[in-house]
């Protein structure tokens, strides 16, 4: 039995057969087109928080704007992190016991922390005693567990069991969405009395 874990061929198999997709440099159309679409909730809370305070524009919809911005955000780098997931889920070989499977394992577990931090932090603004630190500090941490999922992208791009697009189309989307993130904690940071307005 143990010999057959040693020998299994099974992950080696599908990585065979997902060669053509984690060798492509380009994402498929159906992947490219909502991935971007996906990011215009991002961008334009972005914008808003950040600029529309300045302006005296939409002061009653901005603490709105702010939260659900980074409610948003907890689902997109979840989204991002769970493609992991799904080809972890493919290339998994119970029988397989060596170095790949331990990353592949990685790759299961991975994802899971994304959406644990992302949810915790806006627990942290949302749902306790309002604090602007807190909130500003959490605002941001949001925004870099996006870079820490384009890590995950260039490590497991490295290791072949990610599609090699990710390196620029997924470079892109991270950027993207860590600076819309950022002009959110920025807007907060600015205009806390009109973008982080508690909920009575």
């Amino acid at each position: 039995k143990q010999l057959k874990r040693l020998f299994s061929s099974t992950y080696y198999k599908n990585l065979e057969l997902y060669k053509p997709i984690l060798a492509d440099p380009m994402p498929p159309m159906a992947m490219r087109n909502p991935t971007f679409v996906s990011l215009l909730p991002l961008v334009t809370g972005g914008l808003a928080t950040a600029f529309l305070p300045a302006l005296d524009m939409f002061t009653a919809y901005l603490p709105f704007i702010t939260k659900y911005t980074c409610l948003y955000a907890s689902f997109h780098s979840t989204f991002q992190a769970g493609i992991h997931w799904g080809f972890a889920a493919s290339l998994h070989d119970p029988e397989l016991h060596n170095q790949d499977s331990k990353y592949i394992n990685m790759q299961f577990i991975y994802p899971a922390a994304v959406p644990l931090v992302t949810w915790t932090l806006n627990a942290y603004i949302w749902l306790l005693p309002f604090s602007l630190p807190r909130a500003l500090n959490s605002i941001a941490a949001i925004g870099l567990t996006h870079i820490g999922v384009l890590v995950g992208d260039h490590f497991y791009v490295s290791r072949g069991t990610a599609p090699l697009f990710f390196k620029k189309y997924k470079i892109l989307v991270g950027v993207v969405s860590t600076v819309s993130i950022l002009l959110l904690a920025f807007g907060a940071y600015m205009y806390p009395e009109k973008t982080l307005k508690k909920d009575n």
